[in-house]
């Protein structure tokens, strides 16, 4: 996609437009809630007696743990997502290697199936991308561009940059000056 020419704003040329993706172009807490649902089966097919309360209970105090320090300490989505069902299984006395594996697979697989684009969003990603170059970037792990696959909205973006890939955040900035770098755009030259 050739580059756009740049629109200004006041006294600012701005050429480029951040979007961040879980919560901006679609709902990823109630995608990821749904993909649960065969994780949490997963479980209880091998262990009957732990209820599905309890694993979400467990599940829910693992996730807001780990998203302190998810995707920019260079893991990939995969290793954090075993390490988390395998912290949840450590909470019912369970070291099942085989079982975490699986409860990977089944989330991913699942949370493919499940994600949807805001109702808007596609008409506001071409409207926007009439006038500005568009790039994802999120706090998350390489996973984005599967999701981004599954959404049907690549075609939309110049790149997509993730804090695992970059192996920094949006939090102290430094996702932002890594994306500034690679695409040699000044500050503010983009939106976020």
């Amino acid at each position: 996609m050739p580059a756009i020419k740049a629109e200004r704003v006041g006294d600012i040329a701005i050429k480029a437009v951040f979007l961040d993706l879980d919560g901006t172009l679609h709902d990823f807490e109630a995608a990821a809630r749904k993909a649960m649902k065969p994780v949490f089966y997963s479980v209880k097919m091998r262990y009957p007696a732990i209820t599905d309360a309890a694993l979400k209970i467990g599940y829910e105090r693992i996730w807001e743990s780990a998203l302190q320090t998810s995707y920019s300490d260079g893991r990939s989505s995969k290793e954090t997502r075993s390490e988390r069902f395998s912290a949840l299984l450590s909470c019912f006395g369970i070291d099942d290697p085989k079982l975490v594996a699986e409860m990977v697979e089944k989330y991913e697989d699942a949370l493919k199936k499940e994600v949807r684009l805001f109702e808007k969003a596609r008409r506001v990603l071409i409207k926007i991308g009439k006038k500005y170059d568009l790039y994802i970037v999120t706090d998350g792990s390489e996973w984005a561009k599967t999701v981004i696959e599954a959404l049907g909205i690549t075609i939309h973006f110049r790149d997509i940059f993730t804090s695992e890939a970059a192996k920094a955040s949006k939090r102290d900035g430094g996702l932002f000056r890594h994306v500034l770098e690679k695409t040699d755009l000044r500050p503010q030259e983009a939106i976020a």
